[in-house]
């Protein structure tokens, strides 16, 4: 659907389209994968893992910042910073979920909230303020919506991380519904 706006699209919002349609476009294929029993391995305690999630997820939310970028009109090598804090930060939780050694898998994770924080900080602050040095209201409250959306989304998928991998007090069933 989003490919089909874009062609239609003034040239200011069509990279907006193609970047949300690439966004649903690989997490349908990710559920689809998912949902028909593949993307996954046997970890530590016979848990399953799905590791596809983080291939969606190391494909999906650089796009997502790229996108709160280019709607802030924030500086691409900024865009690109966190778009590698990003995607260190989808690196580490995979290590930690498929650490064998406990004290490891901690590691992995408290590695994965420390490169977690230059991503929140850009989207709440840096993004945000050059959104608000633009002054337009109409891209000031755009921009406010969705980066609230996403970062609240996003706060939570540690603590999913913690009660599923973490702890193992969820199922992957639970895991893969609070996800």
């Amino acid at each position: 659907f989003m490919s089909f706006k874009a062609m239609n699209a003034d040239p200011e919002r069509r990279k907006f389209y193609y970047i949300n349609a690439f966004v649903c476009g690989v997490a349908a294929f990710s559920y689809f994968a998912m949902i028909s029993g593949m993307g996954w391995e046997t970890v530590m305690g016979c848990r399953q893992f799905f590791y596809v999630r983080y291939i969606d997820w190391a494909i999906t939310t650089p796009l997502i910042i790229l996108n709160l970028g280019l709607l802030a009109g924030e500086d691409p090598i900024l865009i690109a910073a966190i778009m590698g804090s990003d995607l260190a930060m989808i690196f580490a939780g995979y290590m930690g979920s498929v650490a064998l050694v406990p004290t490891v898998k901690w590691l992995w994770f408290i590695i994965g909230i420390a490169v977690y924080v230059p991503v929140v900080f850009a989207i709440v602050r840096l993004f945000r303020q050059t959104v608000v040095d633009k002054n337009d209201i109409h891209y000031i409250e755009l921009y406010g919506k969705v980066s609230l959306l996403t970062i609240v989304a996003w706060s939570l998928y540690p603590f999913v991380w913690l009660l599923g991998v973490g702890v193992g007090a969820f199922g992957v069933s639970a895991e893969s519904i609070s996800y």
